[in-house]
């Protein structure tokens, strides 16, 4: 789609319109500028300021590590590297949500929904402008799908997958609109059968 759009020129708004008919993923002409702009530039981590640049490395590799440790099965380890990341920036968002991923490795749901909850309240405070836009998404995103699937809350864990689809998150705009996966699929199929037009 990128590449069609520099070829033509076209304008930002008109970008925009052809990435919501043909993404399936997309839910709205806004929802799909927001999706090219988050494609096109890194999204920055404004709960990030008041870390020194040391303090900030050492909470990232304790992250790594403690993902690492997750992946190999060490819940142990994995935990207390995230929680000593918490503890080190304890107004950074994502140590919260990475620590809740490895929580309902372990089953412990309530206590992984509190971590996404946290880490909810620091990267969108108000639920309007987020300020670490990509643990938002993914926060929002993993709370609903652990309402939803572990907690037997599915109106709140519907809200969570709607705001994640809002911010962006591919996963829950399925979930949330499973319809409009299909109607994309139709008229691509359409535009190629009749146009000749590969999208």
């Amino acid at each position: 789609m990128a590449s069609h759009t520099e070829e033509c020129k076209l304008s930002k708004n008109d970008a925009a319109v052809l990435e919501y008919l043909f993404n399936p993923l997309m839910q709205s002409p806004g929802q799909a500028e927001v999706y090219m702009v988050e494609n096109a530039e890194v999204s920055s981590e404004g709960d990030t300021e008041g870390l020194t640049e040391d303090i900030l490395q050492q909470v990232k590799q304790l992250e790594v590590d403690g993902v690492y440790a997750a992946r190999l099965n060490d819940f142990t380890t994995a935990l207390t590297c995230l929680t000593k990341a918490i503890e080190l920036a304890p107004s950074y968002s994502s140590p919260y949500n990475n620590r809740a991923q490895v929580k309902r490795l372990m089953r412990e749901y309530e206590s992984a929904h509190e971590d996404l909850t946290i880490a909810i309240s620091i990267s969108d405070p108000d639920s309007s402008s987020p300020v670490n836009l990509r643990v938002a998404k993914l926060a929002y995103a993993q709370r609903g799908f652990l309402l939803k699937g572990f907690l037997d809350k599915n109106e709140e864990g519907q809200k969570d997958l709607l705001r994640a689809s809002q911010l962006g998150h591919s996963l829950a705009s399925l979930e949330t609109n499973p319809f409009r996966t299909l109607c994309g699929e139709m008229v691509s199929i359409m535009m190629k059968e009749q146009c000749g037009i590969d999208v």
